[in-house]
């Protein structure tokens, strides 16, 4: 795949993921993300959206190559590019934190103090820090480890699934915070189920189906359709 590397930010060249003997569960995926870019992988469960980001930060083993600002997706550069919320944190209701340590534990430490408190006004956490994490809700833990990746986002900024337990306005919030990213020059990438959700946005779609990507496409063509 040949690219204006200038331009392009992620490459997933000839990418594939097995388990085993089975199937594979990504096929084949290759596509160029640009710098300053919103892209959306969706589609259902088992179609490869989340073994695609997997193999992007080291979690899967993939046969091709996976670049990242034209270097191969090491450790190291994942580490040093790399934003990463993945669908799967949890935490022990009965575990002794407040909010404001999981902040202090997940964000960059490179966040200034101001644009920090910024966001969390904006996703109304400002009087939550002092809170224990059994005292917050499942939305009010998502939205701390939003606001802890946002803080300071690296150059390329990965979102699995972020909208479980958030209530529309912290919905709307979090799509606009990303559309800053992406005129900022960040690369985006959010993995979600449905399109409906975000017809009112800016970016690109690609749609999984059985490990592969079977559509490319701008979200403003699915207006074209309504």
């Amino acid at each position: 795949m040949k690219n204006n590397l200038k331009a392009v930010s992620v490459v997933f060249n000839h990418v594939s993921v097995s388990f085993g003997q089975s199937e594979p569960i990504l096929n084949d995926c290759s596509i160029a993300l640009r710098k300053g870019s919103l892209n959306y992988f969706i589609g259902p469960n088992g179609s490869g959206k989340t073994t695609i980001i997997k193999a992007l930060v080291g979690f899967s083993k993939f046969t091709g190559s996976i670049e990242i600002n034209g270097k191969i997706n090491s450790q190291e550069v994942v580490a040093s590019e790399v934003s990463y919320l993945s669908q799967y944190v949890q935490f022990s209701r009965e575990f002794p934190i407040t909010a404001g340590e999981i902040l202090d534990l997940f964000k960059n430490s490179d966040a200034s103090g101001e644009y920090t408190f910024d966001l969390l006004t904006k996703f109304r956490l400002q009087n939550k820090l002092d809170n224990k994490v059994s005292e917050l809700s499942g939305g009010e833990l998502q939205k701390l480890l939003i606001v802890s990746l946002l803080s300071a986002p690296k150059s390329v900024v990965i979102l699995d699934e972020p909208l479980n337990n958030l209530d529309m306005d912290a919905v709307t919030m979090l799509f606009l915070e990303l559309e800053k990213l992406m005129l900022k020059g960040h690369t985006v990438i959010v993995v979600i189920h449905d399109h409906n959700i975000i017809s009112s946005y800016s970016g690109r779609i690609f749609d999984f189906k059985v490990g592969r990507i079977v559509e490319m496409s701008d979200i403003s063509e699915l207006h074209k359709h309504d």
